[in-house]
């Protein structure tokens, strides 16, 4: 959100970028450094809440515990089900 707001999507855009807000830069001042500071924080945010998702993600996708099934467990599931639907067919095709 703070990456938006700096980078051209948000309400930071007109302070920025005086031409397109209507003023004459006479109400609100920032030097280059500050601009780039500014930036620079909002990149910062943005990125270590993108971490943090991709974090979580990674956590879930390790644990095993999380009521999912396993790769053994899918495979087995699938083997039943599929003999199951061959038996099914087998008898539907013998009726």
């Amino acid at each position: 959100m703070e990456f938006d707001l700096v980078m051209g999507e948000g309400n930071l855009t007109g302070v920025l970028n005086a031409e397109t807000a209507g003023t004459g830069g006479e109400d609100f001042n920032l030097d280059e450094y500050q601009i780039a500071l500014i930036k620079a924080k909002a990149a910062t945010s943005y990125r270590e809440k993108q971490t943090a998702i991709a974090q979580a993600i990674l956590q879930y996708a390790a644990d095993i515990t999380a009521g999912r099934l396993t790769a053994s467990e899918s495979t087995t599931a699938w083997e039943d089900a599929k003999k199951a639907y061959d038996d099914a067919v087998l008898t539907y095709e013998e009726a």
